[in-house]
């Protein structure tokens, strides 16, 4: 008797393959809800912001299982301006989809980015908002449309850069030409902690808000000629300041070109993973006593949205 063999689900960006979410919700409104053991009250009940806002299923994990499921059916009409907006109304923060892992397990998150993906497939995709910064990037690779001649201009003069070494410090769109202190920062803790770091000298922008658009083909095209470059500067880890660049470069890059976050060729680090050791060793001594109460939000992307892909 032939020994038969073992089928394995291969996931993606391709809305077909999740029939099963589309067809399996059974409304338990972990999307919808935090969790009773959780909520801080009613003020603080809710974990959908769009569904909450516009108050209407459709803007939902559950309304859009609903409109995945009449899209994969051919049952809707693409060009609709409501069936954009709920789709592209949602910031993907991967709330719905660790609220549904609770007890179905269905993948909320993917289905969600198949969406996308297939309206810009079908040509309705995406929103004419997304256009301009798209072509910024395709242009000046940076989504400001800012010359790259300045994308270090933010670099302090006491800041040491090497030419060469193991760790890079991918700085990103936003720390490099708008909330420039966050790259000044992080430069001055590598600096502290008396760690070598290098930079790409024309880096590029890393493409989140391509893929998060669903401009898959565009997203892997950046993806593919990116981890190139990265891949050249022979750098062992490659440091992030900025959640997207973090969670596009470990998760998305592999998603997008179909292998595990294990063969990026480096280690995927943020500057907190780095931090939070380099204190416990006395790397980084805190010598100055601030007080003051802060709030520390964790970002989605840093978060719950960055674990290892794995195809």
């Amino acid at each position: 008797m032939a020994e038969k063999k073992e089928e394995r689900l291969k996931l993606g960006l391709n809305l077909d393959d999740y029939v099963y979410e589309a067809r399996h919700c059974d409304g338990q409104q972990h999307c919808r809800w935090i969790d009773l053991n959780y909520a801080r009250g009613i003020d603080f009940s809710w974990r959908c912001p769009p569904w909450q806002k516009e108050l209407l299923n459709a803007y939902g994990a559950t309304g859009k299982c609903n409109l995945a499921y009449f899209m994969i059916k051919g049952k809707i009409d693409y060009s609709s301006p409501t069936l954009r907006e709920a789709i592209y109304k949602d910031p993907l923060c991967g709330g719905c989809d660790t609220g549904c892992k609770r007890n179905p397990d269905h993948e909320i998150q993917l289905m969600l980015e198949s969406m996308r993906a297939r309206l810009v497939e079908k040509g309705y995709g995406p929103m004419p908002q997304h256009v301009p910064i798209t072509e910024n990037i395709e242009k000046s690779h940076n989504r400001y449309g800012i010359a790259q001649r300045k994308r270090f201009d933010w670099m302090p003069q006491n800041v040491k850069v090497a030419d060469k070494a193991d760790i890079l410090y991918f700085v990103g769109c936003r720390a490099a030409f708008v909330d420039t202190e966050i790259a000044i920062a992080t430069a001055r803790i590598l600096n502290a902690a008396k760690v070598d770091f290098m930079m790409m000298k024309d880096e590029p922008c890393c493409g989140h808000f391509v893929f998060i658009t669903g401009q898959v083909e565009k997203a892997r095209k950046l993806a593919q000629d990116n981890l190139k470059l990265l891949r050249e500067t022979g750098a062992k880890t490659v440091v992030f300041s900025c959640a997207e660049g973090y969670k596009t470069v470990k998760v998305d890059y592999p998603k997008l070109l179909d292998f595990p976050t294990t063969d990026l060729g480096f280690d995927v680090k943020h500057i907190t993973e780095l931090v939070d050791p380099w204190v416990k060793e006395g790397r980084l001594k805190l010598s100055n006593r601030l007080d003051m109460k802060i709030t520390y939000h964790d970002s989605c992307n840093l978060g719950r949205l960055s674990e290892p892909w794995i195809p």
